[in-house]
């Protein structure tokens, strides 16, 4: 060994490393933070809880795939359409809340018939080419 190499002393009065700290921790710190940091998205990704950043699924949905608790807006922007557009493909109001869940829509009694295996026929023939 070469003396004064790889000589980690901290300046407190007895030099040397403090005790219980070494070079090893300070990895270990740091990947146990970016682990903690990720693990919530893991737990999102296995449950099914994730939701993708809107940019990743514009334009990327097809009719099968609309689900009840899907609001207008979502389905909107899944087939990279303007809200107002997709509620008038739909025959839905344009001042009509397009947060409303898919689900929610027949509560509306002007919208009794709008179910959503009605909005995914009727965005299939919009959508035919």
């Amino acid at each position: 060994p070469v003396d004064d190499v790889l000589d980690f002393t901290s300046g407190l009065p007895g030099g040397g490393p403090p005790r219980g700290v070494s070079l090893s921790g300070g990895i270990t710190a740091a990947l146990l933070a970016v682990a903690l940091f990720l693990l919530p998205a893991g737990i999102a990704r296995a449950t099914g809880a994730w939701i993708p950043p809107s940019a990743a699924i514009a334009a990327s949905l097809t009719p099968e795939e609309i689900g009840p608790t899907m609001t207008l807006s979502a389905v909107a922007e899944g087939f990279a359409m303007a809200p107002l557009e997709l509620l008038e493909v739909l025959g839905i109001a344009g001042d009509f809340d397009t947060d409303t869940k898919l689900f929610d829509i027949e509560e509306d009694e002007r919208y009794e018939h709008i179910s959503v295996s009605w909005v995914r026929q009727v965005l299939s023939d919009a959508l035919a080419p």
